[in-house]
This record gives C-alpha cells, sequence and structure tokens, in this order.
C-alpha cells in the first residue's frame, strides 16, 4: 500500500502487434487482460518505446468498483521477430548460428537463446555483432517443446516468432525473404523455408515437411539434389521447426508446443493444429538455411527413434479430425505394425517397442487433448485432406534433369 492506499503492481507484459493493434498478455494479471489492452490502446504506444508510466483503470464489479493503479515496465525493446534458439551442448555449432544471425540484412529482430541445462562451453565466446542477444540459461533440459514454450510465455514480445536451430545455418537473408513472404502473403500465418543438407549443400534437408493419411510425416525433398524445382514458393503442410516464421499470437492461440512430445515430431502436431484453426503455411524457397539435421541428438539414433514413433501415434490420434480419423484409421494402425516388424529385423526393436508401449499409455491424455483440439477447429475435413499426402508411401524427388536421385534417409 503507498500512500494514496492504491495497491501498485510490477508486471513485464508481453505485447504482441496484431491488425495494427496491440494485445497483452500476463498471467499475473489475466483477469484484467480486457482493461489492459484498453490502456495500451489509449497510450499509443511503438515499437521503439522501452518504459511505460502509471496508467490507471477501473474494475467494476456489481455496485462497487476498485480503482488499481499499473506500472508496466518493459525491459526489452519490441523487434518485429523474434528469433529463438534452443541450445542444448550445440558446441562450436551455436557460435556458427549466432554469426549467421549477426550478418542478416534484415534487421529489425532480437535473439533469444534459451539454453536447456548444457554442460559443454558453448554459450562461452559467442561471437559479438548488432543483434540483440539475450541468453536464458534453464537449468535442465525441457526439450525442444518446453523450452520454445518458456521463451514464447515469458520473453518473446514480437509479432513474429522465428525458431531456428543450434544446428541450422542461415543465409544472409533468410529473414528479410520471410518477412518479405509474410508481407506479401497474409493468407498464411507460417512460413517454411529451403533447408540445404550443411554436409553437402547442393542436396536438400527438406522444403518443408508432408504429413500422409497413413501418420506417417517427412521433410519434402530430404536427400534430393537441389535445383530449380524447388524454387517456386508452394503451399506445404507444416514448416521444419528447425528454421520456420509463425505469427506469434496463432501460436499462442492454439495452445504453444505440447511439451509432452519433448522432441521430434512436435513441429508437426504445431502446423496440424495450426491448420485446423484455419491457419496456412508457404514455402519460401529464397529464404536459406543449412542445416545439419538431428546434429545433436544423432541420426538415426535410438533417441530420435523413440520420440519420433511415439510422438507420431499422438500426432494423429490428436488432430486428424471427424470422419478422417475413422476412415484412415487402419492405415495409422497397419503404418504402427509395419514399423513394429521393418525395425525388429533391423535390429532396432528395443527403442520401437518402447515408444509404442508409451504412446498406448499416453492414449488417455492424448484424447483428451483431442476434445479441445477438435473443439477449437474451423477447417473442414475435406478441406484438410486437400493438402494431406495420399496413397502409397512415396518419398520421391522433383525431377529437373532426366537423372534424378531418391531421398538418402527419412526421419521415420
Amino acid at each position: 500500500m503507498n500512500q494514496e492506499s492504491t495497491r501498485v503492481y510490477w508486471a513485464r507484459l508481453c505485447l504482441l502487434h496484431l491488425r495494427g493493434g496491440l494485445v497483452i498478455r500476463s498471467r499475473r494479471f489475466s483477469g484484467y487482460s480486457r482493461e489492459l489492452t484498453l490502456v495500451v490502446s489509449k497510450a499509443q504506444l511503438t515499437c521503439s518505446t522501452t518504459t511505460y508510466t502509471l496508467r490507471s483503470l477501473q474494475r467494476t464489479r456489481g455496485a462497487k468498483t476498485s480503482r488499481i493503479i499499473l506500472l508496466i515496465r518493459l525491459v526489452d525493446t519490441m523487434a518485429l521477430v523474434d528469433v529463438v534458439v534452443i541450445n542444448y551442448n550445440a558446441g562450436p555449432w551455436l557460435s556458427k548460428v549466432v554469426a549467421s544471425l549477426h550478418a542478416q540484412t534484415f534487421r529489425d529482430f532480437r535473439v533469444i537463446i534459451v539454453d536447456n541445462g548444457s554442460t559443454d562451453a558453448s554459450l562461452d565466446g559467442l561471437p559479438s555483432g548488432p543483434t540483440n542477444l539475450q541468453i536464458v540459461r534453464l537449468g535442465r533440459n525441457l526439450g525442444f517443446a518446453g523450452g520454445n514454450n518458456y521463451a514464447i510465455r515469458n520473453l518473446v514480445t514480437a509479432n513474429w516468432l522465428a525458431l531456428l536451430n543450434p544446428d541450422a545455418f542461415p543465409h544472409r537473408e533468410w529473414l528479410e525473404q520471410f518477412i518479405a513472404a509474410a508481407n506479401t502473403s497474409p493468407q498464411f500465418n507460417s512460413f517454411g523455408c529451403r533447408m540445404l543438407d550443411a554436409k553437402d549443400p547442393s542436396h536438400l534437408d527438406g522444403v518443408g515437411d508432408v504429413y500422409h493419411v497413413s501418420g506417417l510425416s517427412w521433410r519434402e525433398g530430404h536427400g534430393c539434389v537441389d535445383g530449380s524445382a524447388y524454387d517456386s514458393p508452394q503451399e506445404i503442410f507444416s514448416p521444419c521447426g528447425a528454421a520456420a516464421l509463425y505469427r506469434t499470437k496463432d501460436v499462442v492461440d492454439v495452445g504453444l508446443f505440447d511439451e509432452d512430445y519433448f522432441c521430434y515430431s512436435e513441429d508437426v502436431d504445431l502446423g496440424f493444429r495450426l491448420r485446423l484453426a484455419g491457419g496456412r503455411c508457404l514455402y519460401v524457397p529464397q529464404a536459406v538455411v543449412e542445416h545439419l539435421g538431428s546434429g545433436i541428438t544423432g541420426s538415426r539414433s535410438d533417441f530420435q527413434l523413440y520420440y519420433g514413433h511415439r510422438n507420431l501415434a499422438w500426432t494423429y490420434l490428436k488432430n486428424m479430425p471427424g470422419w478422417l480419423f475413422w476412415f484412415y484409421l487402419p492405415y495409422h494402425l497397419l503404418l504402427n505394425c509395419y514399423s513394429l516388424v521393418a525395425f525388429t529385423l533391423r535390429g532396432r526393436a528395443r527403442p520401437l517397442w518402447r515408444a509404442k508401449r508409451d504412446a498406448i499409455a499416453g492414449l488417455p491424455r492424448a484424447w483428451s487433448k483431442r476434445r479441445e483440439i477438435q473443439a477449437r477447429r474451423t477447417l473442414p475435413p475435406r478441406e484438410l485432406r486437400r493438402v494431406m499426402r495420399r496413397g502409397m508411401i512415396r518419398k520421391t524427388c522433383r525431377h529437373t534433369t532426366n537423372v534424378s536421385e531418391a531421398p538418402r534417409d527419412s526421419s521415420l
């Protein structure tokens, strides 16, 4: 209590630019969200403003009116884009990522590095440069989903959210091309980019995620020779979370990442939920990164196999809507049975069987989430089916010449 017997609160608030307006999110003041929004709208705040003065508002409960004075202060300058990098023992790769971000031609962005309890020296000696860099050490490993959710809930203030893996190295115009696409294609709320294989940039790591009606997902063009066949922007199911751009508000509205996933397929799950809410995703070929691909967890590792196949089942159960769920359920079950047999014959039985066991154990929780997701769905099943892959599961390359190469690997 101060001399005026008025309760004064300090609040760090997240402001999101949306269609020319400003929206506030605050866990501490969730009961006053509407009033707070009005206050900020009247204040005519701008992106360059970093400190806000005392504002007052009234909240009416029946015949009683209580006057509350809020002291609102933002510590960081708001940028148009917040780039979130989740680090876990990335070693020298993280420094290379930071150097690539310093070199971006687009400058209205901030970088947030969330460290998931790294035990190496990856945070030491990061290169200096013009980029506003914020480092948060969590002290524990929350996974890709949990680390990003922490950043979005507590740190992200920009209208656009860019995700970048610590083993994905963006070219100079990566952000510039993303924002250009966002400005010219406002009907899309997420964007994927051209991902080259960092070990052999003449080949692709992927050009966006494909979702098959069976529940299997993979990166389009993975392992294929890069060429003019991949030069045209086009709608894709969802972006690969290793290097993607999302409208922040839409990610918040669909509930952020599912932290039960920990890592792998959580980007497909988020993209699926964005689609069910009416969102669309565009592939931007001029936005380019070079990606090592499972550089930290290991390509084809038991870790990747376990989380990929466990989360595959949850993604289908939670998101496949209406009649599509029941129509393609036999195909989904057949896929899971085939995976168990195939990987057992390859000597990889243990992580696969453990993944399916834990997937089954998590079905009640996933079904509960399904009810919430489907209750908010606005996209008709027929429209969703239009952007999913159907028929036989075939991972092919687009032909630019008479000679083509088949994909050398798949995520699942």
